[in-house]
């Protein structure tokens, strides 16, 4: 019976490892708030406050608008950089009191790390 135990655990632990993440040296790649590319920095400082238009002043135009699934409703503008990096601005849609007021902004460092779905027509 103790061999029976043995193997079984043995067996089991075995299963776990294959279970486990194989693929470690490429991980997901990072979604993050603070680190923006520098012409990007000072939307941070202003959430809540800028709108979209301003961002667009001062970067130039978004190249896709859509919403990421995980956002539900909200509507989400795409600025794509050179490097084949973005960055998301998540802003009220429709404007709200005549001001499209940015929430939030993300850097992605490939555009394949995210998926816009398309508005609704």
């Amino acid at each position: 019976m103790r061999t029976f135990i043995v193997i079984a655990g043995l067996v089991l632990a075995v299963m776990a490892t294959g279970c486990s993440r194989s693929d470690t040296t490429n991980p997901p790649a990072a979604v993050t708030e603070t680190n923006l590319p520098p012409q990007f920095a000072f939307i941070l400082k202003n959430l809540d406050v800028i709108t979209l238009e301003e961002v667009t002043a001062s970067v130039g135009p978004y190249q896709h608008i859509g919403r990421l699934l995980e956002d539900g409703d909200q509507v989400t503008y795409e600025f794509d950089l050179p490097d084949g990096s973005a960055v998301l601005v998540t802003a009220d849609h429709p404007p709200r009191a005549g001001r499209n007021t940015v929430h939030r902004v993300r850097f992605f460092k490939s555009t394949n790390d995210f998926k816009l779905q398309p508005l609704p027509n």
